[in-house]
């Protein structure tokens, strides 16, 4: 049986490795599904689980590191800290849970340099922003929302162009392009943030383009080779 050629007399079978894929996404999504359940859930950012951000500008590059054993030998273990912006601006973005010792407003930045300018007198507090438990639920449910109808238009417009079973098919691969990606998040215990949900909208976005791609393909090469399996014209 002969199928894509790449260069004369070379060919690659690809529905022979259709078992070894089969195994290898089963794998990836049992892997991040026992992670979830394992971890309670995702390791969600503040945009969803609500708290507080801090924006702080150093005179010298920050070491997260030290950062984050100096927050823990105050009593704060739970302060996300990450790099914002250009790295020549030496600034971070200091994550507080909700009801931090540390409080709010005033007060906030009141505390925050009582405990940072011993080391690093010459920061600057850039921007506080807090969000309540109540929007980050909200913004769960936008973020789920907004999943659900790209897949819902996804599966409308493939119906329309193609038929619905290629629909269900190309719903299935999407959810599992999804499945995937946030479960290695879990596994990998990375926070989950808006800027991750529209990350997974692109990856969505792509797996669509891709599969647009090869069902257009596919079609084309039924009505072209009429007389081979369907196996032999996907491949």
């Amino acid at each position: 049986m002969q199928f894509l050629n790449f260069k004369d007399g070379q060919f690659i079978d690809f529905l022979g490795y259709k078992r070894l894929a089969a195994i290898i996404s089963g794998i990836l999504i049992l892997a991040g599904v026992a992670s979830i359940v394992a971890h309670n859930g995702l390791k969600y950012g503040i945009d969803f689980r609500g708290g507080t951000n801090v924006q702080i500008q150093f005179s010298t590059p920050p070491n997260l590191d030290q950062l984050r054993n100096f927050f823990a030998q105050n009593g704060m273990k739970n302060v996300v800290l990450q790099t914002f912006g250009d790295l020549a601006d030496h600034e971070i973005l200091l994550g507080l849970p909700i009801n931090s010792p540390l409080g709010t407003g005033e007060n906030l930045t009141s505390e925050l340099r009582k405990i940072l300018e011993p080391r690093h007198p010459k920061l600057e507090i850039r921007r506080i922003e807090t969000i309540g438990p109540k929007v980050g639920d909200e913004l769960k449910i936008s973020a789920v929302k907004a999943i659900l109808i790209a897949l819902g238009l996804v599966l409308l417009y493939i119906t329309i162009r193609f038929q619905w079973r290629q629909g269900v098919s190309a719903i299935v691969a999407l959810l599992h392009d999804v499945i995937v990606v946030v479960g290695m998040f879990s596994i990998l215990d990375k926070e989950f943030s808006l800027t991750v949900v529209a990350a997974l909208l692109t990856v969505v976005g792509y797996s669509l383009n891709d599969t647009i791609v090869v069902f257009d393909r596919i079609r084309e090469n039924q009505g072209k080779y009429r007389k081979k399996s369907f196996e032999e014209t996907i491949n």
